[in-house]
């Protein structure tokens, strides 16, 4: 998405432009993936600010309808497609929970059509930003001010394997070293709960320790959704990873910490088009 040029709705702010880059704004992850947007391999994405945006009576978005649909189909645009499959993933920038009806923020994988998008944000929004939300923080004594919420909308990545990397040399006792977990099918990060994942050390361009775990179950993208899947046998012991991706993995880490300061996680995930940047978690102090 580098040099495009987006419009300026209200409540919107897209990955790379000067709010996604605020962390007070946006939140630590995303204000992370807008800095490595233009050098690295991250998704086309746009934010949905909490406030100005809301659910209003009936459940329905009011005026904010068709500034969602605008962006909505402007990264359709960008991504060459008519009406992409998107992830949408409710974050709330401070403080960490909130009173509601909802255990934690939802998100949904594999959503695509102006409407479909409209209902998962409505879902997103209304446990926080609604007649009903208020009137919950009103009776546990909550400041409306408090509350703010973002909504990130980005191309669904349909991917083949999923990993993590993190420093290791806590671990090991060798600074530079890698731990990367894998497995098949979408992130764990995406899909909200642990997944079985191979795990290894990478040290001094060398994979120096392996585990290979049983990986019996994945998730997968399914017809407007996703789906449990059962891993062919022949797969429940091989590894997710062959050694050059680990290593070309390991070297995409290594430029990323080299662009920001070693991050604390990298998510990633391989598909067709190969590596994807999904998350990063930021190093424990951030530059400004």
């Amino acid at each position: 998405m580098a040099g495009t040029e987006f419009d300026a709705d209200e409540g919107i702010h897209w990955l790379g432009t000067p709010a996604s880059l605020d962390r007070a704004i946006v939140g630590e992850g995303i204000a992370c993936l807008a800095r490595l947007r233009d050098a690295f391999p991250v998704a086309p994405a746009f934010c949905v600010s909490a406030p100005p945006f809301e659910v209003f009576p009936r459940g329905v978005l009011g005026p904010w309808r068709d500034t969602l649909s605008r962006a909505y189909h402007r990264l359709g645009e960008v991504c060459g497609l008519y009406a992409p499959s998107v992830e949408v993933r409710s974050l709330l920038v401070e403080p960490p929970s909130v009173p509601s009806w909802v255990g934690r923020p939802w998100t949904f994988l594999n959503v695509s059509g102006e409407e479909a998008v409209g209902q998962a944000v409505t879902e997103c929004l209304a446990p926080f930003f609604s007649d009903r939300a208020r009137a919950l923080r009103r009776r546990y004594g909550w400041p409306e001010s408090v509350v703010r919420e973002v909504i990130f909308i980005r191309r669904f990545n349909d991917s083949r394997i999923w990993a993590t990397l993190s420093p290791a040399g806590a671990l090991t006792g060798r600074p530079g070293d890698i731990k990367v977990r894998a497995g098949w099918g979408l992130h764990e990060q995406s899909v909200g709960h642990p997944l079985p994942a191979d795990e290894f050390i990478v040290s001094a361009r060398r994979v120096a320790r392996s585990r290979i775990a049983l990986k019996k179950d994945a998730v997968v993208a399914d017809i407007g959704g996703v789906q449990e899947f059962r891993v062919p046998s022949t797969l429940h012991r091989a590894a997710a990873v062959p050694e050059p991706l680990i290593h070309q993995m390991a070297d995409l880490y290594h430029a990323v910490a080299a662009h920001m300061g070693e991050p604390a996680g990298l998510d990633l995930v391989a598909g067709e088009a190969g590596l994807e940047i999904l998350w990063c978690e930021p190093p424990e102090d951030p530059p400004p």
